[in-house]
């Protein structure tokens, strides 16, 4: 869809909170020159490693910086961020970001992130506990949402149980926060660090978000000159 409704094939994409990799290198074999960009280096080792099996090394750079006060060698065409990267950061972050990629983008280039949407913190997370468990039994997630309406924030805790070869599971806990972003504010906030909103489509989808969607796309572009 956005090759084809706007602006063409990027030649320059920007992946923001790109963890392991997957996106970036998915865009990679697809023949993009990628740069992916997260805080973790755990992550990004794992993102090289997983490049070099994918045999596109010569197609992506990799750099641990914030993804709210990066730098770059130049311009890009277009700025990806993906899985609710947006929702990691709180308002002031939220604008840091969206200020951040206007000066990285080439003019008229392309800004695409998604979030999670209102309706998803209010109905989905709330106060629920969810239980996930691979195939193989291998692996269990323990997850206990906590969202606070007043301070439009889920704070998620988080146990990992993993099994080990004699049978017994080692435990890993750690807790995320995520912000909840209104349409108003994420619409008000492009404007206000100079892009034009092109569109916003539900999840898995060419159509607009539906009032139960869980996720909403956003398409922008960055208006320079």
């Amino acid at each position: 869809i956005v090759e084809k409704e706007y602006n063409g094939r990027p030649e320059l994409v920007l992946d923001l909170g790109c963890g392991t990799g997957k996106m970036t290198l998915e865009l990679a074999k697809r023949g993009y020159d990628m740069t992916g960009i997260d805080y973790s280096p755990e992550m990004l080792d794992v993102a090289r490693e997983n490049a070099d099996l994918c045999g596109v090394s010569d197609k992506t750079l990799w750099l641990c910086q914030d993804m709210t006060d990066f730098e770059l060698y130049g311009t890009v065409s277009a700025v990806i961020s993906c899985l609710d990267s947006v929702n990691y950061l709180d308002s002031d972050g939220a604008e840091k970001f969206f200020s951040c990629c206007h000066l990285y983008l080439d003019p008229d280039g392309l800004l695409i992130f998604d979030i999670n949407t209102e309706y998803k913190f209010e109905n989905v997370y709330g106060e629920n506990d969810f239980i996930l468990e691979n195939d193989t039994g291998e692996h269990l997630l323990a997850w206990s949402c906590g969202y606070d309406r007043s301070k439009k924030s889920c704070l998620f805790s988080l146990s990992l149980f993993s099994q080990n070869k004699n049978g017994t599971y080692t435990r890993e806990d750690e807790q995320q926060t995520e912000y909840c972003h209104s349409d108003d504010f994420i619409r008000s906030t492009l404007e206000k660090c100079g892009f034009e909103l092109l569109a916003v489509y539900g999840e898995l989808s060419d159509t607009a978000p539906s009032p139960t969607s869980q996720r909403a796309h956003y398409v922008c572009r960055a208006i320079k000159g």
